[in-house]
């Protein structure tokens, strides 16, 4: 995902993003708030091409 900022999260420099994986949660405070985190983008499996998801809700599984 590319929207760490959404999270209170910085990329570190990284072009592609952070990876989550299918139903990841983030604790995001000290109260106990979770969130679920939502893909912004995927890898082809073929290309390897980083795409953008259409759907952040429904997971490309390629």
């Amino acid at each position: 995902f590319k929207n760490t900022k959404n999270y209170g999260l910085s990329m570190h420099h990284n072009s592609k993003g952070l990876m989550c994986v299918k139903g990841m949660d983030l604790l995001v405070d000290d109260d106990g708030e979770v969130k679920k985190i939502f893909p912004t983008h995927y890898k082809h499996s073929q290309t390897g091409a980083i795409l953008p998801v259409e759907n952040p809700y429904f997971w490309v599984e390629n």
